[in-house]
């Protein structure tokens, strides 16, 4: 397991740069355990989804890759001008 991130209304970021160059090859796979009607955690009961006649709920809304580019700048004091 890479992580956990019970549901908490904000995207879950996962840096992937350490999976490479293996996800690169042998390529990535995204498992989604469902949240039980019964799960012994602790959510307010706004943030329950509506199981309906379901006993499990799990949605994947989407899955972005975007790349993240870090640029570090050294600045010298300027020197007299002519």
């Amino acid at each position: 397991m890479l992580d956990d991130n019970f549901f908490n209304g904000s995207p879950w970021e996962v840096g992937l740069k350490r999976f490479t160059p293996q996800a690169l090859t042998e390529g990535m796979e995204l498992n989604v355990l469902p949240l039980r009607k019964d799960a012994p955690i602790f959510l307010p009961k706004r943030s329950w989804p509506e199981f309906g006649a379901r006993t499990e709920i799990a949605d994947v809304i989407a899955i972005q890759v975007s790349p993240e580019y870090a640029v570090t700048l050294t600045l010298q004091p300027a020197g007299p001008t002519h």
